[in-house]
């Protein structure tokens, strides 16, 4: 079976979301995996990958942004595999609405991050936490058919696959 690529568009700053799936299929990629948090503030003069990034599905307003980076993933032949969201397991509000509108639009999967670690409290603490807020996480999974992927990132308590396996 082929690989099929996608890009996570936090790699592209100063494209729009039009420019962001232009630039995609140009260079042969097959999907996007949009960046999904709140958008910056406009103007963006000055873009970078993580406070002015023009390619962003801005979250607060998500029932009109994700369809409209759909059908711009759609005009370009692009497929959107995962939602690469900035959602922590806690945010269980966000979390269902992030997966309600994936679900409407046909995207069947989303990051959904562990709690942060920076010492403040201690790791069992944050690691029983986090099993039950995925528990919940799970259910709204199976209510919506949207799969939460677990994320592995560093300065979160999965910053590895063996950690996120435990």
């Amino acid at each position: 079976m082929p690989f099929k690529y996608s890009v996570f568009t936090v790699m592209c700053p100063e494209y729009d979301l039009e420019q962001t799936a232009a630039m995609a299929k140009a260079v042969g990629f097959d999907g996007l995996e949009w960046r999904v948090t709140k958008a910056s503030p406009e103007p963006i003069t000055q873009p970078s990958y993580w406070r002015a990034n023009r390619s962003t599905v801005d979250v607060d307003k998500l029932e009109t942004t994700l369809p409209r980076a759909k059908q711009i993933a759609d005009q370009n032949g692009l497929a959107m595999p995962v939602l690469g969201t900035y959602l922590g397991c806690h945010d269980h509000a966000n979390v269902q609405r992030v997966m309600r509108v994936a679900a409407e639009v046909g995207v069947g999967k989303m990051r959904v991050g562990s709690p942060g670690y920076d010492g403040s409290r201690p790791y069992p603490e944050l690691y029983e936490q986090a099993v039950k807020d995925y528990a919940v996480v799970e259910k709204l999974a199976a209510t919506y058919g949207v799969q939460a992927c677990a994320e592995t990132h560093p300065g979160i308590i999965t910053p590895s696959m063996g950690l996120m396996h435990r």
